[in-house]
């Protein structure tokens, strides 16, 4: 099966009508910061994959194994 982003364009533009209230009224930077995340997103992706492939194991984090990490990172005291 082909993938016909022409044909999911106006789909996806109708979601981000209706759904986000988001197509033609943000700013430059809204859709930037976005992919600029995605694209972190898939970085960290690719250096996980790279560290298991050279001998290394992937660390497998929850939620509430975060939370105090970023607590000790960002407290005030």
């Amino acid at each position: 099966m082909k993938l016909d982003l022409a044909a999911l364009r106006p789909i996806n533009v109708q979601r981000a009508i209706e759904g986000f209230n988001c197509y033609d009224n943000q700013p430059l930077t809204y859709r930037t910061t976005a992919l600029a995340g995605e694209v972190g997103e898939l970085c960290n992706m690719i250096k996980k994959m790279q560290r298991v492939e050279k001998g290394g194991f992937l660390l497998q984090l929850t939620n509430s194994d975060y939370t105090p990490l970023v607590y000790t990172l960002f407290r005030t005291n």
